[in-house]
């Protein structure tokens, strides 16, 4: 004869108690994440603008103001700000986001009154180590540098989407550029 077996309770208040247990634990994980988050937030964002800060020093070392002009197409390019000597315009900063082979590249491109490049600085840039990522150095670069024709700039052999994404934002760059200077009083363009 063969007995009922019967549920134990202890089972299911094992089952329960381990249940809180894993919430609180992962209750507390949460709570202190938040924590963390909020302390280091601010942190981030400093440092974040220290280095745009920097980005837009280096495209003009003399300009004492960067001042808010235009919008970009909301893509490609976001915005255009112009930079002053004083009262003296200098030329105008553009924030492009091309699209290179390891995802968006955030970079500012400073462009003087005649539209020539002043500089390139790369706010954010994930393309492959050595390959695609010699899209930031001097070779490549300096191909832009005191241009307003960009036609002659030659890709980086291997590295070939990462170059056209750094040509395509600086032409969007450009492009910007010109429409935000176009929209200045003439004199103030003009002005040396």
């Amino acid at each position: 004869m063969s007995q009922p077996t019967v549920a134990a309770p202890h089972h299911e208040e094992s089952a329960a108690r381990l249940g809180i247990i894993l919430g609180g634990i992962a209750f507390f994980v949460a709570l202190v994440l938040s924590v963390v988050f909020s302390i280091t937030e601010p942190l981030i964002e400093m440092r974040a603008k220290e280095k745009e800060q920097r980005a837009f020093a280096a495209l003009f070392p003399t300009a004492t103001e960067f001042r808010e002009a235009s919008e970009g197409d909301g893509e490609l390019t976001t915005s255009a700000r112009l930079a002053y000597e004083g009262e003296t315009l200098l030329g105008v900063v553009t924030e492009v986001h091309p699209r290179g082979y390891g995802g968006e590249i955030s970079m500012l491109i400073g462009f003087d009154r005649d539209l020539a490049v002043t500089g390139i600085s790369f706010l954010s840039i994930g393309e492959t180590p050595g390959i695609g990522s010699r899209v930031t150095e001097e070779p490549y670069l300096s191909q832009y540098i005191g241009q307003s024709d960009f036609s002659g700039v030659h890709g980086i052999t291997g590295a070939s989407v990462s170059s056209k994404a750094i040509y395509s934002g600086v032409t969007a760059g450009a492009a910007l550029a010109a429409e935000t200077l176009s929209a200045l009083p003439a004199e103030e363009v003009s002005s040396r």
